[in-house]
């Protein structure tokens, strides 16, 4: 119980980690659930180089302990520290490393996602992201027309109602004075229900 319950503690900080990088933003929370159980923990002592310069990335990171040197060409341009993350276009394309990125210190634990097994997982980012966004377009686009069809229905309905309420005068209708005056006609489920008025 302990283990299990340290472990969905772990995987939830992934969630949350995983949610606040951009490149990702656009995927659905099942998709980081997946991506938060592919994602490896790496320890790095004091100098380790995590990245270099110049090298073709297909690792990202995110630093789950520790800080973390951005260097370009000898020159440290920014410190990163837990809960930033690096490397993340070597999930979108397969270009050079534009900085060396070294850890800063002993216990720097970073977590970190290969490019091939997050494409094992759930295909090729960029067509992810374009799927979503069609899938999302294509939502709208229904959404616009059946707003049309609803309003059309709702007016032929406000229409039929007053037809109705010229020929017709409002009947007065009382609330049942005992539960015996109701008819069961289905259950409709069991156990406790929360009602809110």
């Amino acid at each position: 119980k302990a283990l299990s319950s340290a472990t969905t503690a772990k995987h939830m900080r992934h969630i949350k980690m995983l949610n606040e990088v951009p490149s990702l933003k656009e995927l659905t929370p099942n998709q980081i659930n997946i991506v938060a159980g592919a994602l490896r923990e790496v320890s790095y002592e004091d100098g380790d180089e995590i990245i270099k310069q110049g090298d073709i990335g297909d690792v990202f990171y995110i630093i789950s302990s520790g800080n973390v040197d951005v260097n370009v060409n000898g020159d440290v341009v920014a410190k990163l520290v837990a809960g930033q993350f690096f490397g993340e276009r070597a999930l979108l394309t397969a270009e050079k490393r534009n900085a060396s990125c070294i850890a800063d210190g002993d216990n720097v634990v970073c977590l970190s996602l290969e490019k091939r097994h997050f494409e094992s997982l759930l295909g090729d980012l960029k067509g992810v992201l374009e799927e979503i966004s069609k899938k999302r377009e294509d939502e709208n686009r229904d959404g616009d027309n059946n707003e049309d069809t609803k309003s059309e229905k709702t007016k032929e309905v406000l229409h039929t109602i007053k037809k109705k309420e010229k020929r017709e005068p409002v009947k007065n209708l009382s609330w049942a004075k005992d539960i015996s005056e109701f008819e069961v006609t289905k259950k409709v489920g069991s156990g406790t229900f929360l009602f809110l008025c």
